[in-house]
């Protein structure tokens, strides 16, 4: 083969061929020619590190021709920032009203060397002066730490613990450019209550009982943290995700008064975890004392647990914390971003398919969610919500035709020894009670179920005392009854259930609670999409992938709709759900029908008129069930839809040679 040309082309504007063309005079058969410096092209740094780029080759020689595709991976520098440090001669902070050098930490995680890098700092914040702004680095190698000193001044009148928000501007050789924001933090930075509230920083509460502010024994000032009135086997949570943004340590202080755990046996006790890494368990009598722990620079997550166990209660029985003071930190307001704010789905009948929503924290702190999937119901007007009460149940929310497995939680919080001795529990018609199980509770005393029926709503009654008279669940108890049953499909509302706790005579009036708890009503279940992750929670920059199922099997060709809402911590999420069925054979309109529905909306009767024979009407709700299927053969007729669930129905109309599809609302 001679005169064999090639030519090396690409199609990314970001690479520019300077040399893109090479001759080979000659090239016999099964030989391999290197050849040096074939071509030249330069790259400009608008690439992720190891991107992949695709080089077209082509040779030519005569009439052949031969096209090849290389791919290659693009090395370019990725310049991040780590930490910073205050270099005060003092206590590494920037107190308020100082000047100090500030040293920052960079790294090239690249994979080529940066020459000529140069870092300029600037912040539009109020607080902070920038007395040197420039810094060159040289040339940054990968992987090896770089320092540039900048001199602030912090303002006197700068708030305690203020974090000054910078952008790092790097340049360098070959166009290199890179944005990069840090934080510088101004004095410093503690929780001490003294608001009356935890609104000061991101705070997170999980466990049984939240923490709760206190004045009671305060280390200083007027108020403190105290652990939830918890009982055997539960626990009382706080937490925190922060940004650290420069190395430090965490100190705070901590008193506690409970059972004294000499063998370590995990009985009562206060805990604090750095990333669910245990630092310190404390129990007993502990008197006020501050502790302290070194935490490197990064996001990291910080837990307070205060814990019983199965039994015995001593001292007070919890646990206290004061003023926290926190390394330099960025505590980001918590930002819930959804990937799409609309789903709008087409499958034909008979098919399963996927779609995926991604959720994250673009903020700080840490966002919990759940995620409910339902039509629209006319009850449902208000966000979901459980308050408290003395019996709680294992189940926030239901669907209409749920099978149900309920662990309802009675819970004696009498502080004068009145111990219950009698519950009454009564359940709404629609609710189809299959069996019930007697109370047990911790002490494994039973109060016996003594009256009430199995069926479709009824009121049972569990009683139980001892020898003395007195009730079986003590003050700081819980007891548990399971309940087996069936949600019907034309429930109405949320489910109310009304309960009485009697006590013993031995303790103070009022010897019983009436009362009652919600559970929220999501409607029938929709059958069509279902989500794999239905809870979770997000760090600061965490992302949850969640996949949805779609299934249309057995399902008319129809428009059908439904609402995904996420329930976060932060807000509330209404992404609206469009699935169209699409009929294989094709749907044929014929437009000179004429056809009048009325009234729409409606809530009894509905009248249809044609001026062409219906043949056969259908009717579909937004679940995909089949409502109605009836044989017409008649220019009119009248529906009655007082028993129909509200909601969103699709009607399909069969004449002759066309089908019509209409919608209807019933309220």
């Amino acid at each position: 083969m001679s005169d064999l040309t090639l030519t090396l082309t690409c199609e990314n504007t970001d690479v520019t061929i300077n040399d893109g063309t090479e001759l080979i005079t000659s090239l016999n058969p099964l030989e391999e020619l290197p050849i040096a410096n074939a071509f030249n092209f330069d790259v400009n740094f608008n690439f992720y590190n190891e991107e992949e780029i695709t080089l077209h080759l082509v040779a030519e020689t005569g009439a052949s021709k031969w096209e090849i595709d290389l791919i290659e991976s693009v090395y370019t520098a990725d310049i991040e920032l780590l930490e910073y440090i205050v270099d005060d001669s003092d206590n590494n902070l920037l107190d308020i009203d100082e000047t100090s050098d500030v040293i920052y930490t960079f790294v090239n995680e690249g994979g080529i060397v940066l020459h000529n890098a140069i870092v300029t700092v600037t912040s539009s914040d109020t607080f902070l002066t920038i007395n040197s702004d420039t810094y060159n680095l040289g040339s940054m190698n990968p992987f090896i730490n770089m320092y540039a000193t900048f001199n602030f001044t912090s303002d006197p009148t700068c708030p305690v613990g203020h974090v000054a928000v910078l952008n790092f501007h790097i340049t360098g050789d070959n166009g290199y450019e890179n944005d990069i924001e840090g934080y510088v933090s101004i004095g410093k930075v503690f929780e001490d209550w003294e608001t009356a509230g935890l609104e000061t920083y991101n705070w997170s509460q999980s466990g049984d009982v939240d923490w709760f502010i206190t004045d009671e024994n305060p280390f200083e000032g007027t108020y403190c943290l105290k652990s939830g009135d918890i009982v055997h086997e539960q626990n009382s949570v706080l937490e925190i995700e922060l940004e650290v943004i420069s190395a430090g340590q965490i100190k705070f202080f901590r008193k506690v008064s409970c059972e004294d755990d000499t063998n370590n046996d995990n009985w009562d006790y206060l805990a604090f975890y750095i990333d669910d890494v245990e630092q310190g368990r404390w129990d007993g009598i502990v008197d006020w004392s501050q502790v302290v722990y070194p935490v490197y620079a990064g996001v990291h997550n910080f837990k307070w647990v205060y814990h019983k166990d199965g039994s015995v209660d001593a001292n007070d029985d919890c646990a206290w914390i004061d003023l926290i003071e926190f390394p330099s930190i960025y505590d980001a307001v918590p930002l819930l971003t959804i990937s799409t704010t609309e789903i709008n789905k087409s499958m034909y009948h008979d098919e399963n398919d996927t779609e995926t929503l991604y959720i994250s924290n673009q903020g700080g702190g840490i966002i919990t969610y759940e995620i409910e999937i339902f039509d629209d119901v006319p009850w449902l007007t208000k966000n979901r919500s459980v308050l408290g009460s003395s019996i709680s149940c294992s189940a926030n929310s239901f669907h209409a035709c749920d099978t149900v497995e309920w662990v309802f939680t009675a819970l004696n919080l009498s502080d004068d020894a009145e111990w219950i001795e009698e519950i009454i529990m009564d359940f709404p018609e629609g609710f189809y009670i299959d069996s019930l199980t007697d109370y047990f509770d911790q002490s494994e005393d039973t109060l016996l179920l003594t009256d009430g029926t199995p069926g479709d709503g009824a009121e049972f009654t569990w009683f139980g005392e001892n020898a003395d008279g007195w009730g079986l669940i003590v003050g700081g108890e819980i007891a548990n009854t399971t309940v087996y049953g069936r949600i019907n499909e034309d429930f109405y509302g949320d489910m109310t259930v009304n309960y009485t706790m009697t006590g013993d005579i031995y303790g103070a009036e009022p010897h019983f609670i009436d009362s009652s708890l919600t559970i929220i009503n999501f409607g029938p279940t929709i059958t069509w999409i279902s989500a794999q992750t239905t809870e979770g929670a997000l760090g600061i920059g965490q992302e949850d992938e969640i996949i949805l199922d779609f299934n249309t099997t057995g399902m008319i060709p129809g428009e059908y709709s439904c609402n995904l809402k996420i329930f976060a911590s932060t807000d509330t999420i209404t992404i609206p759900v469009n699935l169209t069925v699409l009929d294989p054979v094709g749907v044929v309109n014929d437009v000179k029908t004429n056809i009048s529905i009325y009234p729409n909306p409606t809530k009894d009767l509905l009248h249809i008129k044609s001026n062409a024979e219906i043949q056969e009407i259908k009717v579909i709700n937004s679940l995909g069930q089949l409502v109605l299927n009836k044989s017409v053969k008649s220019f009119s007729i009248d529906i009655d839809v007082d028993d129909w669930m509200p909601g969103i129905y699709y009607i399909d109309m069969v004449y002759k040679d066309s089908i019509q599809k209409h919608k209807i609302i019933v309220n």
